[in-house]
């Protein structure tokens, strides 16, 4: 990337034989910036929930905080602040979570 801060890699060789002996070779980089290693930390309380959960260490403003089942399906959505308690009404379940920003996405856990 030209003018940010400088990146660092890691590269490796994968090889992989199929089972008729045919062999490939790819190269495999993975690049990490500063810039994707500085983002905030939003803590999410409690964990595991029953009701309710309060998000911490939110940017100053509103975001919107989006929540889906296992399959993807929406199950909440809010705008939400820092430390703001957020209600829940969900059964039982394993839930992903998203945090948009004025400025994109901020955490998908």
């Amino acid at each position: 990337m030209i003018g940010s801060a400088p990146s660092t890699y890691t590269t490796y060789l994968l090889s992989t034989t199929d089972t008729l002996g045919n062999t490939w070779r790819n190269l495999l980089v993975l690049v990490s910036s500063p810039s994707s290693l500085a983002k905030p930390a939003i803590q999410v309380h409690p964990n595991p929930a029953t009701n309710q959960i309060v998000l911490k260490g939110l940017p100053e403003g509103h975001h919107t905080l989006t929540i889906t089942d296992v399959l993807g399906k929406l199950m909440n959505s809010n705008q939400v602040s820092n430390a703001e308690i957020i209600p829940l009404d969900l059964a039982s379940g394993l839930y992903f979570y998203q945090v948009l920003g004025q400025k994109g996405r901020l955490m998908v856990r």
